[in-house]
C-alpha cells in the first residue's frame, strides 16, 4: 500500500453496492479531474484516510472522457489514522478523466495535481456530495488575461443522461443569458468548458449557476483559474451547491513567493447581504500574542459579486502582518445569508497561484502531512472562538512514533507547523522520506465552564515554482472527553 500526505474532509454521500455486490456500500462520491489528462503532463495523486471508523472495503473505478468504464481496483482495508495513496501517473493514464470511489465507512481525502512539465501544483478536497446545481462564484472578466474553467461529472440512479445549462449572472443584480452547454451528458462522462472562450455569450458574466435538467441527475465539479498569457499560473477549487453565512481564511505566512491576497464574495441569493469582515493581524511574527483586529462592512446586493484586494480596496489602512480574516453575512433583519467566499493568492510576476474556499470553524481539526517528502508543507490553524482556550495537538506517525502537547491560544492566534517541525517533534531520521503523519487538534476543557474551542485551518504545499492551498474545516468534538 502506498502512503502519502493529505488533508482530511468527511465524505458523506449516497448508498449503493459494489459491482460484485459483495458488500453494502454506504458512501459513494465522484471525482472529475480538474485538468485534462490527454496531454500526459499531469500526475494525479488521490490520498485517503480513515477518521473515526475503519473502512474494510474501498473500491475505486476509472472512467474515460465519454463515460466508458476503464478499470476498477480494490484499495483494501484502512485502519483509523492510516493513509493510502492512489496515483494516476501520466504514462498510465489510459485517457482516465474521472473516478468514483465507494466505501463502507466515511473517508477523508484530497487530490493533488502536479504538472511534471511546468511544475504547477494544484490541490482540491474531495466533494462531500453531488448536486443538480453547482455554483461557479467567479468568472474572470478580463478574459484576454484569465481563463475561468469548470469540469463536471454526473450520475443518476436510473443511469440517465441530462442536458446541462449555465445560467450567467452579473453584478448588476440580474440574470444574464442561459446557455445550454451540452445537450446530453452521459453518466460518468467528463465535461470541461471555459466561459467566454468556448461558451460564447453577448453578456459579460461574472458568476454562474450550472444546472442539470434531468431529475435525479447529480453532478460534482471543480473550477480552475489560469493566466492566458503564458499558461503558467493555475489553481483549482471545489464547486459547491451551497455557500455559508460565515467563514475564516488563514494567510500563508511563510510563502517563498511574494503574492497579493484577492477575495471574491458572491451572493447567489435574492436577498441582499451585508458582509462584516474582521481582519486579525500582528505587528510582528515574533509576538503573535498581541493580536490586533480591525473590521469593515461590505455591501453585497442580490445576485452580485465583489472582488477585493487586501491592503488596497480592503483594509487599506492597516499596518502589520495579516494572520486571518473572517466574515459574517447577514440580511436586513440580521438573519444569516449564505454567500460564496474564495481566497486567491497570486504573484503576477511569478508562476505561483493558489486558491481555496473559506474554512468553517469547529471543535476539532484533522489533517496529515509528510515529515520529509518531495514538497515542503505547512499546516496552519487558529483559535476563532470568543475567548482564550486550551488546545491539544497530537501527531501519529505511520512508523509508530507519537507526540502531543497542550497549549493556550488567544482568539485570532495562528499556529504554523512545517514538515521540519514534524521531524523535530518525532525525532525522525531526516533520511526517511514520504513518512506520513496524521495530526489532530482539539479543544480541552479543563474545568466546567471553560470556553469552547473553535478551530479552523489551512494546508499549503510548496513546489519549486508554485504552491497550492486547501481549506481545513472544523469538525464536531469526539464523543469521549480528552
Amino acid at each position: 500500500m502506498m502512503r502519502a500526505i493529505c488533508l482530511t474532509f468527511v465524505l458523506l454521500f449516497g448508498a449503493s453496492t459494489f459491482a460484485q455486490e459483495q458488500a453494502l456500500v454506504k458512501f459513494d462520491f465522484l471525482l472529475p479531474f480538474p485538468e485534462r489528462t490527454y496531454s500526459g503532463e499531469w500526475e494525479m495523486r488521490l490520498e485517503l484516510a480513515a477518521l473515526d471508523l475503519e473502512p474494510s472495503s474501498i473500491l475505486i473505478k476509472g472512467f474515460g472522457p465519454s463515460g466508458q468504464f476503464l478499470f476498477e481496483e480494490e484499495l483494501g482495508a484502512l485502519a483509523i489514522r492510516d493513509i493510502t495513496t492512489w496515483t494516476l501517473a501520466p504514462a498510465k493514464q489510459e485517457l482516465v478523466q474521472s473516478i468514483s470511489l465507494q466505501s463502507d465507512q466515511p473517508l477523508a481525502g484530497v487530490l493533488w495535481l502536479t504538472n511534471l512539465v511546468r511544475g504547477q501544483i494544484n490541490g482540491v478536497r474531495l466533494i462531500e456530495e453531488s448536486s443538480a446545481t453547482l455554483r461557479m462564484p467567479h468568472v474572470a472578466q478580463n478574459y484576454f488575461k484569465w481563463k475561468s474553467s469548470f469540469s463536471l461529472v454526473g450520475e443518476s440512479e436510473l443511469d440517465a443522461s441530462s442536458s446541462i445549462f449555465l445560467n450567467y449572472l452579473n453584478s448588476s443584480g440580474r440574470f444574464g443569458e442561459t446557455v445550454q452547454v451540452t445537450e446530453q451528458l452521459r453518466p460518468h462522462a467528463y465535461f470541461r468548458r471555459t466561459p467566454l472562450h468556448d461558451l460564447i455569450t453577448d453578456e459579460t458574466p461574472e458568476m454562474g449557476l450550472i444546472e442539470a435538467e434531468t431529475e435525479g441527475f447529480a453532478m460534482s465539479g471543480y473550477a480552475t483559474y489560469s493566466r492566458v498569457e503564458d499558461s503558467l499560473q493555475t489553481c483549482a477549487l471545489e464547486l459547491t451547491a451551497d455557500g455559508s453565512a460565515s467563514g475564516v481564511v488563514l494567510f500563508t505566512g511563510n510563502s517563498p513567493v511574494p503574492h497579493d491576497n484577492f477575495f471574491v464574495f458572491s451572493n447567489f441569493s435574492e436577498q441582499a447581504a451585508t458582509v462584516e469582515l474582521t481582519l486579525r493581524y500582528t505587528e510582528s511574527l515574533d509576538d503573535q500574542l498581541d493580536v490586533l483586529t480591525v473590521s469593515e462592512s461590505l455591501s453585497l446586493p442580490a445576485f452580485s459579486k465583489r472582488i477585493r484586494v487586501l491592503g488596497s480596496d480592503l483594509f487599506a489602512d492597516y499596518k502589520g502582518l495579516p494572520l486571518s480574516m473572517s466574515y459574517q453575512s447577514n440580511g436586513e433583519l440580521g438573519e444569516d445569508v449564505s454567500i460564496s467566499a474564495i481566497h486567491l493568492q497570486s504573484g503576477l510576476d511569478d508562476q505561483a497561484l493558489a486558491g481555496s474556499h473559506f474554512s468553517l470553524s469547529g471543535e476539532r481539526l484533522n489533517t496529515w502531512m509528510t515529515a520529509n517528502g518531495a514538497s515542503t508543507q505547512e499546516f496552519q490553524f487558529g483559535n476563532f472562538g470568543e475567548a482564550e482556550a486550551v488546545f491539544k495537538i497530537s501527531l501519529y506517525a505511520q512508523s509508530g512514533e507519537t507526540w502531543s502537547n497542550r497549549f493556550a491560544l488567544v482568539p485570532g492566534n495562528v499556529v504554523s507547523i512545517s514538515s521540519q517541525h514534524l521531524i523535530n517533534f518525532l525525532s525522525f531520521d531526516e533520511a526517511l522520506t514520504d513518512l506520513p503523519v496524521f495530526m489532530t487538534v482539539q479543544g480541552v476543557q479543563l474545568a466546567e465552564g471553560d470556553p469552547k474551542a473553535m478551530l479552523a485551518g489551512k494546508l499549503t504545499t510548496y513546489g519549486k515554482n508554485d504552491f497550492a492551498t486547501i481549506a481545513i474545516d472544523g469538525m464536531p468534538a469526539p464523543q469521549s472527553s480528552d
